[in-house]
């Protein structure tokens, strides 16, 4: 069994914060409840043992998930299947008063998302379905190579293009011997802002394709479903970092603004000691 009676006594019995813990049950990075935890039976704990043997049935086809039951028992309804060596999960009260529902209740809906999630298990693992998503995974690859050849191809295009552009274009700002911009680094600028467009657009496409084809695969699903929260996650944290050093960069462009004053009238007072216009009595 996946709780024994000893273990539930242990768990009702354990008056500690840890006892109000919930972990998920998660089959291929999707949730379908979560179960409580004790002191004496973590609810991390708890969870993996629970996916553990809700896996084990729907990897072996010779069960039938309709014909998992929901026993009685000293402790809260039982869900078991036919066939199976051993129970699924034992439905006790404190998971009940969580939810707040009765406990046989509660044991119909877990019997419900149990049959759900081992049907999906199946499906996404039958031979004909792997073999159309690496179908799918070769066809988008390709695509991929296609768009990056033509983002290459394209941006040599405007490479050449804004270099003779700009060139003219600063003629234009040349004022006999004065020139306004320099020819050289004026292209250096665009063409850095043009490589930094052209990088920012393969990494775009580079992260649609990854979560493409991860998406694709039930072995790599959970991984894609949280690649969102990899990549934002950081950005975010950067964002909160910058605003909070807002008060920091003003106070500091403050201070050069204020010291580049004081060193040119230091430089003024000391220009008009040379030329005289100051003078120091003895």
């Amino acid at each position: 069994w996946l709780i024994t009676p000893a273990t539930v006594v242990a768990q009702e019995s354990v008056e500690v914060d840890t006892a109000t813990v919930t972990a998920p049950v998660v089959i291929d990075g999707v949730v379908l409840f979560r179960v409580r935890g004790a002191e004496a039976f973590p609810a991390e704990q708890r969870a993996r043992v629970v996916a553990d043997r809700i896996v084990a049935v729907a990897r072996n086809r010779a069960l039938d998930p309709e014909t998992i039951r929901i026993k009685d028992s000293d402790i809260g309804p039982v869900l078991t299947i036919e066939g199976g060596p051993e129970t699924l999960i034992t439905i006790i009260e404190a998971d009940a008063r969580r939810e707040g529902l009765g406990q046989l209740e509660l044991a119909t809906l877990y019997r419900t998302k149990i049959i759900a999630a081992t049907a999906d298990y199946r499906n996404l693992r039958k031979p004909g379905r792997l073999l159309r998503s690496t179908g799918r995974a070769l066809v988008r690859t390709a695509l991929f190579v296609l768009l990056i050849v033509c983002i290459r191809w394209l941006f040599r295009r405007l490479d050449h293009s804004v270099g003779s552009r700009t060139e003219r274009a600063v003629k234009r700002l040349q004022f006999q011997s004065f020139t306004l911009l320099s020819p050289d680094r004026t292209w250096l600028v665009l063409r850095g802002l043009l490589r930094v467009l052209r990088g920012g657009l393969i990494v775009v496409l580079l992260y649609i394709y990854v979560n493409s084809v991860l998406g694709l695969f039930p072995w790599t699903q959970a991984f894609a479903r949280r690649m969102f929260d990899l990549v934002v996650s950081p950005l975010v944290t950067i964002g909160q970092g910058i605003l909070a050093s807002i008060p920091d960069l003003f106070f500091l462009l403050v201070l050069i603004f204020v010291t580049r004053m004081v060193l040119r009238l230091i430089k003024l007072f000391f220009l008009e000691i040379d030329r005289g216009a100051v003078r120091f009595e003895n």
